[in-house]
Formats: structure tokens, sequence, C-alpha cells
């Protein structure tokens, strides 16, 4: 009972410290579901344009679309401040609520749009005034700033369920960054990420109970580049350093497919590439991985040279897209590559409103010094929208780390919601339970305020 009861002043201090922050909601599945809020932009009376060529179009259901990073997570741009206030909050004033319906509403015009897989889109209702003249629409959300600071943080609480668990209770955040950003011209875009390292295996199987002491002791400078954007097809090229394009970007780096590989962690120095015209994207990423001066960077990190790239179609009613990652390692001491790894491996989507379901499968070959491991990963999840702000949940998982050895998979259930009842704090509870063939089940129960600013 005492933890419960530490649990619980935990939750409702962080409530009201994070209160006046805006929420983050850096996840896949937001990006997938937009295709049923598609009314946000095309139906009046907001009377954004359609243009008729591709290359004019910025419409996307990538994450472009609401985030500076073309690959997601961090700050949002003024379009994603909109979509979290406008659709995503239970509660708070809506930016929409700020505009001029007397001289755009047309006689006749339908007041929302929706889509379904089997019927398409109806309430189709292009406007002909370019988005980002419509300055009432955006409320008190600047349509174009020059310079936008920002910040996300996640306090985690974690406790052990096991009936004679070896854990321990654990509060702690879990990151802590601040964000600046340039608007040298519409197309031009510097950027910086910089705040306290989060753990690597805080909620992690073992645990870890330096957790904290890692966080404070790592100034971190996540992403620092130039981006160029707003091309034609929704192109952009980004040169510094930069999260790699692989995989759904899931807001949890303790899932099999992103665990150790493909985390928050993972930042690498080089230039990239992409394009979303509408229903396709593709990225490619040419890097250099493990700069051990810079600031935050362990000395665990490997280095070397990489490629990293996806691609693939999100229409409204699914998505369906394949990564592949390969790098050279250069080990400590030595002068050239002499070890490497490989992933690849499709993803995918499907919209049933109100039911999303999201997949990724991955293998892996890793070459070390003691020989060649393969391995294989699994990840599905299910999410109701029904309801607005809140969001019930199913995940499974499954993870091979070396197919050569009998008995060493792995198997994860969790079960949990997200609930945004404010425009301000988003609260993601989640059970898990996790079957292990030899070292024993796991269970936990983990709770996660997130705030964004």
């Amino acid at each position: 009972m005492k933890q419960w009861r530490t649990i619980g002043a935990w939750l409702w201090i962080c409530v009201a410290t994070l209160s006046w922050t805006q929420p983050s909601a850096a996840t896949p599945l937001y990006a997938v579901n937009s295709a049923n809020a598609c009314d946000t932009c095309h139906v009046e009376p907001i009377g954004w344009a359609n243009p008729a060529a591709i290359a004019d179009r910025r419409c996307t259901l990538d994450c472009q679309g609401c985030h500076i990073s073309p690959t997601g997570g961090g700050q949002r741009t003024p379009l994603g401040q909109f979509y979290a206030a406008e659709v995503l909050a239970m509660h708070g004033t809506r930016p929409s609520s700020a505009a001029d319906l007397t001289s755009r509403l047309p006689a006749g015009a339908p007041n929302r749009g929706k889509y379904r897989l089997l019927d398409g889109f109806e309430g189709w209702w292009p406007g002909a005034t370019p988005h980002r003249e419509i300055a009432d629409r955006y409320g008190d959300i600047d349509p174009e700033p020059v310079f936008a600071v920002g910040g996300d943080l996640r306090v985690m609480i974690v406790e052990p369920l096991e009936a004679q668990s070896q854990r321990e209770s654990a509060v702690f955040p879990m990151e802590a960054q601040l964000y600046l950003s340039w608007y040298l011209s519409q197309s031009a875009v510097a950027y910086v990420d910089v705040g306290w390292q989060g753990s690597r295996t805080g909620l992690a199987p073992e645990g870890n109970p330096d957790a904290l002491t890692l966080l404070q002791d790592r100034l971190w400078l996540r992403e620092v580049f130039f981006l160029f954007r707003d091309l034609p097809y929704a192109t952009y090229v980004r040169v510094g350093r930069f999260a790699l394009p692989y995989g759904w970007r899931i807001p949890d780096h303790t899932v099999y497919v992103r665990k150790d590989k493909f985390d928050v962690f993972r930042q690498a120095y080089g230039v990239e590439v992409g394009f979303s015209p509408n229903e396709y994207w593709a990225n490619l990423a040419l890097y250099w991985q493990g700069l051990h001066a810079w600031p935050g960077e362990l000395d665990t990190t490997r280095r070397g040279p990489g490629i990293t790239a996806q691609g693939g179609i999100r229409y409204l009613g699914f998505t369906l897209g394949v990564s592949l990652h390969g790098m050279g390692i250069v080990s400590p001491g030595s002068h050239g590559i002499d070890e490497s790894e490989f992933m690849a491996g499709p993803l995918w989507a499907l919209n049933l409103h109100p039911l999303v379901y999201l997949g990724e499968f991955d293998y892996r070959a890793d070459r070390r010094a003691g020989g060649r491991v393969a391995s294989l990963f699994q990840y599905h999840e299910l999410r109701w929208q029904g309801l607005r702000s809140f969001t019930p949940k199913l995940r499974y998982e499954w993870a091979d780390a070396n197919i050569a050895v009998l008995d060493d998979h792995l198997n994860r259930v969790a079960v949990g919601m997200e609930w945004n009842p404010l425009a301000q704090v988003q609260l993601d509870v989640l059970f898990r339970h996790e079957f292990r063939p030899v070292q024993g089940d796991l269970q936990d129960l983990l709770v996660q305020l997130h705030a964004h600013f």
C-alpha cells in the first residue's frame, strides 16, 4: 500500500507541475489516424486550398506533417500544434473557434468530413485560400514563426508486479528536452534539441537502479541539423546530427523492435534526403555514427559508416513500407571496419476507423568477433480511436535474439490506455506481461506522464 500511495502522490505532483504545457503525442498511430481528420484541413469553414499539381501539395500522413524532424519526435510545427489542440485534446479551446465563418462558409457546405475504408472520403470541400494565409484559423498559434522554443518531458513510474520480484519500484524522469528552431525562410530551418539524457535500460526487464544518476550526469545534444524542406513533392534535405529513419518511431525505447538498435539514443552525423508526395514516401540517410567527444554520447556507442533507408505507400486506409539498414563498425583500437550489422523488414498499418492496427517485422544479422548472429523481431499494436482523447490499446511483441539457440525467444503482451485530458497533459498507463521460457515471467505496470510545449 505504501508503494501505491507514493505513486499516487507523484502523479498529482507531476500533473500540477506540468499543467501549463502542451502534449507531445509523438506516436506513428496519430499519423495513421489523421486520415480520419482530413476535415481539419479540407472541409469548410477552413477553406484551405488543394493545389491541382501533386508537386505543390503538402498533404501527407508522414511525420513531417506535424514535426520539424522529418522522421518524427521533437518539436512540433505550427500545423502539429494545431492538430494536437484541434483533434487530440478532450478539453480546451479549439483554434478553429477563432475563425470568421461568415466570410468563408458557402451555402450548402458540409460541416465535417469522414474517411472509411470501404466508403472513401465524404464531405470533401476544399477552399481556395493557401492555408498559411488563414491566420484566424490558427487561434493563438503563429502559422509562420521566425523563432520557436519548445520542450518535452516524460516522467515514468515503474511498478514490478511479480510475487517475489528482485526489482524495485522506480520514479524517474525518462526524458527532458528543450528545443529551439530558427526559421531562416519558409524552406530553411535550423534546429537544436538539447536536454538531459535518460536511461537506456531503466525500463528493461533487468532494471537499472542508477537511471536517475545517469540522467543527471548526461547533458545531451540529441539532434542538431539544418533542414531544407517544403520543396516540390514534399522533398527535404537535412545535414547534421539526427535520428535515423528506420521502422515505426514508437515512443517507447524498450519495445523489442527498437531496443538496442533504433531506440531514442540512435543518432548519427550525416545527410538525409526524403520525399512524401501525398501517398508515397522514401527516406535515405548516409552517415557516420560515433563521436565520443559529443555531449551525451557514451563511449560505448559503436563507431562507423552506415546507410539507412525506408519507403513505401501511405494511403488513407493503409500503410505499407520497408526499412533497410547497414553499418560497418570500427572496433576500439582498430583502424578499419571489422564488424557489421544489417537489418531489414516490412512495416504496415491498417485504418479500420475507429480501429487502427500497426505492425513491424525485422530481421537482424550482426557480425561480431565471436561470429555471426541472426535474430527476428515482431511488433503488433491495436488501438480504438472511437473516443476523443481516450485511446485503449493492446500490444503484442515477439523476439528471438538468436535463431540458432533453442528457447531463447521472448513474448510480451501489454494492455493500456492513453488519455489527453487537456491540451497540456498526456497520461499513458500500460500493464505488461513478459513470457520468458528460461528466466521466468515478468510483470510490471508503467505509468508515464508526458508533456510538451
